[in-house]
C-alpha cells in the first residue's frame, strides 16, 4: 500500500528494512504515517527509502510500498 501526499520529509535508507521507517516514524512527533519504498522500486539499484507524513492519506494498492500509520492521533485527510 502507498499512502500518496502529504510528505514532509523523504530519504534513502541504510538497510532494507521497513522497521527502519517505522521507528523513525514512531520517533518522530511530526511523523502521522509513512511509506516505506521497496528497494529497486526506482530503478534496478536503487535503495530502499522512508517517506514521513505529516498525515495518513487514503491508502492505494501499489507493490511498491509497505505503509503504516500512527494509532489513535493519526489524521486522516
Amino acid at each position: 500500500m502507498d499512502l500518496p501526499g502529504m510528505n514532509y520529509r523523504s530519504y534513502a535508507l541504510t538497510g532494507a528494512d521497513p522497521q527502519l521507517c517505522a521507528d523513525d516514524c514512531a520517533n518522530d512527533t511530526d511523523c502521522m504515517a509513512f511509506p516505506y519504498v521497496n528497494p529497486g522500486f526506482r530503478w534496478p539499484d536503487s535503495q530502499s527509502e522512508c517517506w514521513l507524513k505529516h498525515a495518513a492519506a487514503t491508502p492505494v494498492s501499489d507493490d511498491c510500498c509497505i505503509s503504516g500509520a500512527k494509532v489513535g492521533n493519526a489524521k486522516i485527510e
